[in-house]
């Protein structure tokens, strides 16, 4: 299949060649006439192409300066939003700190009187009991007083009945040992 191709190039080729050669061999003022015309009409056609190749590239380095500018722009809006924002987030999260610290410090205060309240009281009930315990252990302890006068006063009073009695049963025993021995 290449091969033929091939040939069939080749052929034509050849058969371009020798119709240049013909054309050549008639008329050649006529053909580099008409030859002129198309080199003049390709130099205008070239000329065009390049002009609008020109503007394009023109329009096109505009283009491209446009967005950049409008990407530069649309960045800078971005940057200064994103600033903006997290701004206001931290400023929100600020705020919302402080209000934790002062809900906290108010609930540390209130705690603080609510424990001093309650210290208090504990230190008044603790101290009416034992103003309670002193005066009940006062009232016992002369109580036991009275009673170890009382049983004291009892106990001497027994001691001394005891003793005028020993004395007594002494002096009997005595007279009557005296007696004894006088008779």
């Amino acid at each position: 299949m290449t091969e033929a191709l091939l040939v069939a190039g080749v052929v034509l080729c050849l058969a371009i060649l020798a119709i240049l050669f013909i054309l050549l061999k008639r008329n050649p003022e006529q053909l580099f006439s008409a030859l002129q015309l198309r080199l003049d009409s390709l130099e205008k056609s070239q000329e065009r192409i390049e002009r609008s190749v020109r503007d394009d590239n023109a329009k096109n380095r505009e283009e491209a300066a446009s967005n950049a500018r409008q990407t530069r722009e649309e960045m800078t809006n971005a940057i200064v939003s994103f600033g903006n924002s997290l701004q206001k987030q931290m400023t929100g999260m600020a705020d919302l700190q402080n209000n934790q610290f002062s809900s906290f410090t108010k609930q540390l205060s209130l705690s603080t009187q609510t424990n001093e309240q309650k210290l208090h009281q504990m230190r008044e009930t603790i101290e009416q009991r034992l103003e309670a315990i002193q005066k009940e252990n006062t009232q016992q302890l002369s109580l036991v007083r009275e009673d170890l006068t009382a049983s004291g006063n009892a106990l001497r009073e027994e001691v001394n009945n005891a003793i005028v009695t020993f004395g007594d049963s002494l002096q009997r025993q005595i007279t009557g040992m005296a007696e004894l021995q006088s008779h």
